[in-house]
């Protein structure tokens, strides 16, 4: 992750960084955290005053924005509107979109955005130092725990290779 980069996110992120016990120590990143007010009216009222408290932005779409993501839902049917507005938003602020969601990736890549998962971010607080090895180790056998839709080989890699 480069210093500075603005994160757009999807709610599934916030959950898996939930479950994980890692929400607090991802705004430790040198990043700037960012939802679109509809990813905001996903989140419960509680939880999305704890993230703002930390750092997470909130940020409202413009009638052009609104505009480019019905064009775009038509175009990628099988993501929602509100994940697509993540897409927008990505693109408006050229920010990275922070997703687990297959059809959304898939439409970023399409659309020429950046993209990484819950992985990444996680990556990221380990390369920092914010989070130890063994930690995120644990962290990610929460989130599998849990059923959150990561990909097994990946976390498995990672859960072996921090867990030593």
């Amino acid at each position: 992750m480069s210093p500075g980069a603005c994160c757009v996110t999807d709610t599934n992120v916030w959950i898996d960084l939930r479950v994980g016990n890692l929400l607090d120590n991802v705004f430790e990143l040198d990043a700037r955290w960012l939802i679109p007010d509809l990813v905001g009216r996903e989140l419960s009222t509680k939880r999305k005053e704890l993230l703002v408290g930390w750092g997470l932005e909130v940020r409202s779409l413009t009638g052009e924005e609104i505009e480019a993501v019905i064009r775009l839902n038509d175009t990628y049917s099988a993501t929602s509107r509100t994940d697509m507005a993540t897409l927008v938003v990505a693109r408006a602020e050229e920010g990275i979109l922070v997703t687990g969601d297959a059809a959304l990736r898939d439409a970023a890549d399409e659309e020429g955005i950046e993209v990484h998962g819950t992985l990444w971010v996680v990556d990221a607080l380990v390369d920092t130092e914010i989070v130890g090895p063994a930690e995120a180790a644990r962290a990610l056998q929460r989130m599998v725990e849990a059923d959150r839709r990561l990909p097994e080989e990946e976390v498995n890699r990672r859960i072996h290779k921090w867990s030593r």
